[in-house]
């Protein structure tokens, strides 16, 4: 994702019911989950649904990796699901 900004995360109409977490990384080797002063990243997904994101600092994250459920509890999904992400590029 290096100099792109994310800004939406659409959903498809298959989902599973269940929280969405983060997963980042900074070589695409190792990832550790994502938290902030309030503890862990989560988005309240659900099925058919697109999540808008405020400027988190997207633009500092190069690897992602999106979770079904936190990492406390994970959440199989039903199936493969594909989930659409949507970015800008930020300019220096």
């Amino acid at each position: 994702m290096a100099g792109h900004v994310l800004s939406r995360i659409e959903l498809p109409s298959a989902w599973t019911a269940a929280t969405l977490t983060l997963q980042v990384s900074t070589d695409g080797v190792t990832y550790r989950d994502l938290w902030d002063e309030s503890g862990e990243v989560t988005y309240q997904a659900g099925a058919n649904r697109a999540i808008h994101l405020s400027s988190f600092g997207w633009w500092t994250i190069r690897y992602l990796k999106i979770r079904s459920g936190t990492s406390a509890a994970p959440v199989n999904q039903g199936a493969d699901r594909t989930i659409a992400l949507y970015s800008g590029y930020k300019a220096s």
